[in-house]
């Protein structure tokens, strides 16, 4: 039984729904933005990218790009999805 509850609480979440998708291949940094590009981390780009800015796209430094559902995005989020990894100072 705690399984189950577990299991819906997590799938109740807005965060789990809101499941990254690649952009289309060959998107340029600041392509289809309808608001200003904002720098994450060195060479890591987000903005948003739908009438009202309810989706943002992350733009990563190895040229893939991906749209999310969250609007700002969150900077581990976006790291994760780059494959970028914090360095402590």
């Amino acid at each position: 039984m705690r399984p189950a509850i577990a299991a819906a609480l997590l799938l109740s979440c807005s965060t789990a729904f809101a499941f990254p998708v690649s952009a289309p291949k060959g998107t340029k940094v600041g392509a289809d933005c309808t608001g200003p590009l904002k720098t994450l981390a060195p060479k890591l780009n987000s903005c948003p990218v739908a009438v009202g800015d309810k989706k943002s796209r992350v733009f990563c430094p190895n040229g893939k790009a991906f749209d999310l559902d969250e609007v700002p995005v969150p900077v581990p989020l976006a790291r994760s999805l780059c494959g970028l990894t914090q360095v402590a100072d």
